[in-house]
């Protein structure tokens, strides 16, 4: 969806006794306002935003994302591992986690530690770590 690009628009003024002016296009548009003998002219390009974002200020840097995709850097791109989506950004998942959800859920554990209940973490007495999990004895 083509967004309006803030850092390319102008105003410009121009003295005139009257006129009538009416252009569009594909990626720009003229809107035209008569204020006493001057005609007040902005003209509003319209720029693609980059992949993934939902609005941006220019063709190389958004400033919302669509769902699904965190803001890093003016960019929207999916999380790298061992991060999560929260909001619009991605953070960092707890340190025993491997992959998580959310700051108290993990997916997989980091090695030598096994899920328990949503977390990672050593293994309690009287159970041992079967795979990624903390089974009992």
């Amino acid at each position: 969806m083509l967004q309006p690009a803030k850092l390319v628009k102008a105003d410009l003024v121009y003295k005139a006794a009257s006129a009538t002016l009416a252009l569009e296009g594909p990626i720009w548009m003229v809107k035209i306002a008569k204020v006493k003998n001057f005609l007040l002219i902005k003209l509003i390009i319209f720029l693609a935003c980059p992949s993934n974002c939902a609005t941006c200020t220019s063709d190389s840097m958004c400033q919302t994302c669509k769902s699904g995709f965190g803001l890093q850097s003016n960019q929207c791109d999916t999380c790298p591992s061992g991060t999560f989506l929260e909001g619009q950004a991605c953070k960092t998942c707890p340190t025993t986690c491997d992959t998580c959800t959310s700051d108290t859920v993990c997916q997989t554990c980091k090695s030598g530690n096994g899920l328990q209940g949503t977390m990672c973490g050593t293994c309690s007495s009287g159970t041992y770590l079967d795979g990624q999990a903390c089974k009992s004895k």
